[in-house]
């Protein structure tokens, strides 16, 4: 089965915009394995959750609180770091916080529930819904939102956003100023990530349950799971320990700019816990709330015009860790930085969610570690090792990712350097004699040099998000400075 390619590290943030979509570089293939397993640091084996952890935070700055389950019980819950940064209050594993784009799995069910109920269809007309909605020249369905393949224009990343953005808004005013955006392709013809989308799905439920939105999960989803600190931002039924958002500063970190939480609305607007997110995974586990059928259409792969599959369902990333099935989503909304993930076959799911939007690595570098660590499948870890100026120089070069775009390896003094085609240098340090990784990079990037019967280095196998291609080495050694 193709599939169009889509990974978690990629930003699709209100403010700070948009995702990112990584591909795996159309290059010959190895095996994963043979990379994997060469030459890498002893892994993380039975080192506990919290020893993986706690070295990415301090306890002066804000930091994210965690959970791990397996077959609903929990096997660690913790809080790093700070709730207010100002007032030195520690954050709580029940402390609430924006939780972004995992707001898109609430509406993606809640979608379906109306749609078991008889109250609409996943091949309805948008327009016969949205009748406000300008003609675009094609016919838009309610499946194509929820799989992000519509062709709107995420407005998130049009010219204007961010006045809007600086201002209060309504969901009215948000919708006019997206509303007249022609289509940017075709419904159907491929995966393109759209916040429009799922703004869109909340007008619908609105329309269609003549609830609220906020009404209509707190009636629908939260109660009846008992999800009591989960809420549309600014419709908690009661007092909540909340976390601040913070962002990235000249001095360390500052409070994340104000938004208006309706900006955001069925894509981004919710608030919940650790706590109450494993509650939503118990719930899915169970298959409470929909039928069966339901269930597992939240989590197929969409087929596309042309019969290949993207790698997302209905609120819902779906691409494998560690070689196991996996259904993840990130969700990133100024001064916060959340990810979750479940494997269905080990039961085993992970959330993760931060209060500091410049967190490095990001929730879903982190919740992927751990998550790997309790299937018993940890990422290698490597340690860097110092190689001569005059051994570097034998990689650098020029290295084919396909017939448009290569990776420059290049020096800059005794540090080696990597490049893709239109992007920025990125450095790479040796653990052996041939191989490299990139520092808590988000998709986890690591390779070799491989030789020519000669000994000249003739081509580089990378890994990223434990996808392998090879580049090999052409005309046009680079250069060291």
């Amino acid at each position: 089965m193709h599939t169009t390619s889509i990974r978690p590290n990629s930003l699709h943030t209100i403010g700070l915009l948009l995702l990112s979509l990584l591909a795996v570089p159309a290059c010959a293939q190895a095996p994963a394995a043979a990379i994997a397993a060469a030459g890498a640091a002893a892994p993380l084996g039975e080192r506990s959750f919290d020893e993986a952890l706690a070295g990415y935070f301090s306890a002066e700055r804000p930091g994210a609180t965690v959970i791990v389950t397996r077959d609903g019980k929990t096997l660690f819950r913790k809080a790093y770091g700070l709730a207010n940064v100002d007032a030195k209050a520690a954050l709580r594993p029940d402390t609430t916080m924006r939780i972004g784009s995992i707001t898109k799995q609430f509406t993606a069910v809640a979608i379906l529930q109306l749609v078991e109920a008889g109250k609409l269809k996943l091949s309805d007309d948008v327009r016969t819904l949205l009748p406000l909605l300008p003609s675009k020249g094609q016919t838009i369905t309610v499946e194509h939102l929820l799989t992000h393949t519509s062709g709107l224009k995420n407005f998130f990343a049009m010219p204007g956003f961010a006045a809007l953005a600086a201002q209060q808004v309504d969901t009215a005013q948000v919708f006019d100023f997206f509303k007249d955006q022609p289509l940017e392709f075709e419904p159907g013809q491929r995966f393109a990530y759209s916040n429009t989308g799922y703004f869109l799905l909340g007008l619908i439920i609105e329309k269609v349950s003549g609830m609220g939105y906020a009404d209509y999960l707190e009636k629908n989803i939260f109660a009846p799971l008992q999800m009591r600190h989960t809420a549309y931002e600014g419709r908690e039924s009661r007092a909540l320990a909340r976390a601040d958002g913070y962002s990235p500063g000249p001095d360390g970190v500052r409070p994340a700019p104000a938004i208006s939480i309706d900006l955001a609305y069925a894509a981004g607007g919710l608030r919940s816990t650790v706590d109450d997110l494993a509650l939503w995974d118990q719930a899915i586990g169970g298959q409470k709330l929909l039928k069966p059928a339901s269930w597992a259409r939240t989590v197929q792969p969409y087929r596309l015009n042309d019969g290949s599959y993207t790698e997302y369902g209905h609120g819902w990333m779906l691409f494998p860790l560690r070689d196991v099935k996996a259904q993840s989503h990130d969700g990133m909304v100024p001064g916060f930085n959340s990810f979750v993930t479940r494997l269905p076959e080990q039961k085993v799911f992970v959330a993760v969610l931060g209060n500091n939007a410049g967190l490095h690595p990001g929730a879903a570098y982190l919740a992927q570690k751990i998550a790997a660590i309790a299937i018993g499948k940890p990422f290698p870890e490597y340690s860097a090792i110092k190689l001569p100026a005059a051994a570097l120089d034998q990689f650098v070069g020029n290295y084919r990712i396909n017939d448009k775009e290569s990776r420059l390896v290049g020096r800059d003094g005794e540090q080696l350097y990597m490049q893709r085609s239109g992007r920025g240098k990125m450095p790479i340090l040796p653990y052996s004699a041939n191989e490299f990784f990139v520092k808590d990079s988000p998709n986890r990037v690591h390779l070799r040099f491989e030789q020519a019967a000669d000994g000249t280095v003739s081509q580089m196998t990378l890994v990223q998000d434990d996808q392998v291609s090879v580049s090999p080495r052409v005309a046009g050694k680079g250069g060291a400075e």
